[in-house]
């Protein structure tokens, strides 16, 4: 890869002008390098993600709830929207990581993060919510994800109790990867995982669980 070309890129799809390598580092993954790498970039930047988008949430949707907007901020931050933006917005592309690792599900969504993380380190807090803000209504179906919705959980507990079933949620296994707390959640109908997953947010895990369901048995 060619740093002028990546900064080009910064410019052209991020509306950010700047050469400071902090931008690098961001797309650079530990399989690369062990001690100098994109890690503690991500976890900030899943934490600016959430800052910006609750900013924006709170002077658009005035007349919400705490827990409605919360509802929304998660759906708006999940692992699936934010791997599809990072595909979308020609991340991949640019990511240093060994050749194994290159078509992993979640590698452009976890850079992306790790973007925005760089974003906030370089730019003024106005200019990072601009730019983040303006990648997620463009490559995200943001009016989509605001729309009134029930929980995924909330429905599939209610479509259990109808079935008489016995319905929850298991935690594996709970451990540090990256410097961020990793769950391993199961779905679990009368005493049987029926589908696992792993990641860093347990609720957000959760609804994922009951959104893949009910989405497998057609099931609304």
């Amino acid at each position: 890869m060619k740093t002028k070309d990546f900064f080009n890129y910064l410019l052209k799809e991020w509306g950010i002008e700047s050469q400071n390598p902090i931008y690098l580092k961001a797309i650079q993954h530990k399989s690369i390098d062990p001690s100098y790498n994109n890690e503690r970039l991500e976890l900030l930047g899943d934490t600016v993600l959430e800052m910006v988008v609750t900013d924006e949430l709170f002077h658009t949707l005035t007349e919400e709830n705490e827990g409605r907007i919360s509802q929304v901020r998660a759906r708006i931050v999940s692992r699936k929207t934010l791997n599809a933006i990072g595909d979308k917005i020609g991340l991949r592309s640019y990511i240093q990581c060994v050749d194994q690792l290159r078509d992993n599900i979640d590698l452009s969504g976890n850079v992306f993060e790790a973007m925005c993380g760089a974003v906030y380190l370089d730019q003024p807090y106005e200019k990072v919510k601009e730019c983040l803000i303006d990648i997620l209504k463009t490559y995200a179906d943001w009016k989509g994800l605001c729309k009134d919705y029930k929980n995924p959980k909330t429905l599939i507990h209610e479509w259990a109790q109808r079935q008489k079933l016995d319905l929850d949620f298991k935690l594996i296994t709970q451990s540090i990867k990256g410097g961020k707390q990793n769950f391993k959640i199961a779905l679990v109908i009368d005493g049987k995982e029926i589908i696992v997953k792993d990641g860093f947010n347990k609720r957000q895990l959760e609804s994922e669980l009951a959104e893949d369901y009910m989405k497998n048995h057609a099931m609304k």
